[in-house]
Order: C-alpha cells, then sequence, then structure tokens
C-alpha cells in the first residue's frame, strides 16, 4: 500500500529521495520523461476539465501514473500532497515556496530561479523555464479555508455535486493564483501541480471514506453531454475504467492517504428558509446543489454580488484577518471552461460563510 503524506510530515530523508526522482525524472535531452505527462494532461483538457465527471477520476490516474514514474528511480517515494488550507490567509509564506522546497514568485520573464527546481527548463508548449506570476505581485490572495472545504464535503452525497463544486473554486484558485505554467493547461510543468492535485485527491478520498454510498458514487456527464458511466474509460488511459480507480485502496492503486479524513461533525449552517427564526450560532450553508450538478439554477443576479469584504470606515487598507478569495478572473473561468454565472454564485456563498465565521471569531 503506497501511503501519501503532507509535505511537511515528510522526514528530511524521504523530502530529498522525492526530489531526487523529480530530478531523475526530468534529466536528459528534452522532451524528458518529466515533460512527458504534461501534452497528456494538454489533449485530455476538455475532457477532464469543463465540469465533467471524469474531473476526479482522470487526475487520480494521472496523478498515480507520474507517482509510478517517479518510483522507478526511488522505489519507496510516494507523491506527497501539499494541504494549502494550512496556509490559506498567506499562501506565498508557505515553506513549498522557500528555496528548500519548490522556489518561490517567478522574476524576470516569470522565471523561477530559486528552490530545487529553480533552473528547470520545460519542453512544453513550447520550450520555456519554469514560471510563476503570484496575483498579488510577490504575495498570494487567501485560497479556500479548511471550514469550507468540510462544509462543502459535508453538504452534499451527490458525486455530479461534490465534483463541481470542487473543481470550480476550491481546485482553480491556486492554479489562477499561481499563475505562470499553473495557471494554463500545461500546469503539470510546475511541480506544484502534482502536490495540488493530490490534495484535490485527497478531499475527494476523504469525502468517499464518509459513507459507503459516496464511496461508489460517480455521476454526471461526459464532455458533448453524454452520460457518465463507472464502465467508461478513463480519458488518456482508455484500458482502465473509471469504476477501477474509485476505490483508491483497490487493487488498480493501493494508495491511501496520511492525516485529516472526513470532517468529524457536520456543519453548522443557516435554515434556508427566510420565514424561520435562525440561531446566532449558525453559519450560511455550503450547499452548492442549487450552484451546481443535475438541478442546478444559479441566479443570473449573482454576478453582482459582494464578494470582497468592504473597505474599512476610516479609508485604511482592506482588512486582512478575514481569508476571503479573490474571485477567480474572466480569462481563468473561460480557461478551465468553467460557467461565469455559477462561479459568482459559489464566491459570493463562500464568502458570506466566511465573513459570517470570522464575525464568530471561528476564523
Amino acid at each position: 500500500m503506497r501511503v501519501r503524506k503532507e509535505i511537511r510530515s515528510l522526514t528530511s530523508e524521504e523530502r530529498d529521495r522525492f526530489f531526487n526522482a523529480l530530478r531523475q525524472l526530468h534529466q536528459g535531452n528534452a522532451p524528458t520523461a518529466f515533460d512527458g505527462f504534461t501534452p497528456i494532461h494538454i489533449t485530455a483538457w476538455n475532457r477532464v476539465h469543463f465540469s465533467v465527471a471524469p474531473f476526479f477520476p482522470f487526475h487520480r490516474k494521472y496523478i498515480y501514473e507520474f507517482e509510478s514514474a517517479l518510483r522507478t528511480y526511488e522505489p519507496e517515494v510516494t507523491l506527497p500532497y501539499w494541504d494549502w488550507t494550512l496556509d490559506v490567509d498567506a499562501p506565498h509564506t508557505s515553506p513549498v515556496f522557500t528555496t528548500a522546497y519548490f522556489g518561490g514568485n517567478g522574476g524576470a520573464g516569470g522565471c523561477v530561479t530559486d528552490g530545487a527546481f529553480g533552473t528547470w527548463n520545460l519542453r512544453y508548449e513550447s520550450p520555456h523555464c519554469l514560471q510563476r506570476s503570484f496575483n498579488g505581485g510577490n504575495s498570494l490572495s487567501p485560497f479556500t479555508p479548511r471550514s469550507v472545504i468540510n462544509g462543502m464535503m459535508g453538504a452534499t452525497t451527490d458525486f455530479e455535486v461534490f465534483s463541481q463544486s470542487i473543481e470550480a473554486t476550491p481546485h482553480t484558485i491556486p492554479h489562477g493564483a499561481i499563475g505562470g505554467d499553473m495557471s494554463q493547461m500545461r500546469s503539470p510543468n510546475d511541480p506544484l501541480f502534482w502536490l495540488h492535485h493530490c490534495f484535490i485527491d485527497k478531499i475527494w478520498y476523504d469525502w468517499q471514506s464518509m459513507s459507503p454510498d459516496r464511496a461508489a458514487a460517480y455521476s454526471g456527464f461526459n464532455f458533448g453531454n453524454t452520460p457518465a458511466s463507472v464502465n467508461d474509460p478513463i480519458p488518456e488511459y482508455e484500458d482502465i475504467t473509471i469504476g477501477a480507480v474509485l476505490n483508491s485502496e483497490g487493487d488498480a492503486l493501493c494508495v491511501r492517504y496520511e492525516g485529516g479524513g472526513p470532517p468529524a461533525a457536520a456543519p453548522r449552517f443557516i435554515n434556508p428558509n427566510p420565514d424561520e427564526e435562525q440561531s446566532a450560532d449558525e453559519l450560511p450553508s455550503l450547499d452548492m446543489s442549487d450552484i451546481f450538478g443535475p438541478n442546478a439554477q444559479p441566479s443570473a443576479n449573482a454576478t453582482e454580488r459582494l464578494i470582497l469584504p468592504p473597505p474599512p470606515a476610516d479609508g485604511g487598507e482592506q482588512a486582512s484577518d478575514c481569508p476571503i478569495p479573490q474571485p477567480l478572473t474572466d480569462e481563468i473561468i473561460q480557461r478551465f471552461g468553467l460557467n461565469a454565472v455559477a462561479i459568482r454564485a459559489q464566491e459570493a456563498r463562500i464568502a458570506d460563510f466566511i465573513r459570517a465565521s470570522c464575525a464568530q471569531g471561528l476564523l
């Protein structure tokens, strides 16, 4: 059984082996074996994004194959995940962006020059340096807090709703905020992609562990609007079906995650009936079933909702102690094939939840 750990939980020896395997995979003339994974993601593009059902299964198989490639050089290596909810207020201060790990923001031309892979050149989609361009200059705006992830996990047993909810902003915000390679379909060029998607897979793994029904759940549509089935082949991995990877710990993958797990208790939701009195200690609902999934009907005026906290009355700088993510740019929404109205509705709902949490001193 492969056991995946959070990157900060690795021993120094485990981290060295992981970094060595990455370097070995990237050695040689371009395109290297590392380069070879990027065209898979580019080719799969609209079949594994665009709010389609294979989003989770494709990436589970994809990171497994990448991990297997690393193990040809370091047989004991497992792919670590980056739990960016630990760094949610100021992601740029995370250890992953230090010189001891993956380096920080890009400099001239967006090129990353520090960290374990700061001198890397990539082959796809054209030859270039490893690039990042943080959305706050030299800082990153907040990612999605753990309380929001937990709330979304507890809010639905419907696979389609959950998959689209996570793909929308929690998954996409780090891509857009880090920028450079990460903000394109060539995002696997950045080694951080693999840790990010390992964490996204863990979120699905934790959701599945909440009940037997969730463990076997799969629904929605493929690109082209055909109904999704567990008997469908995984895009780009036509010799294996969706059903084969639903159980991460099953024979096809034999992978489990260390740490975390499903929420210990259901989140507190505000009663959606406005005619009923609400308890002061309840929080806004993170049920996204009216925004995503088969019965979604997001309100068109959701784009008019206030997403960011209002500026302070004294005219000073906007308070930074309430970690509300910046809205996705229109460019990122289009690039990842997301529904703009649904995204704005989700951003508004998450912002409401975070504001209420801050007001109660929970964040």
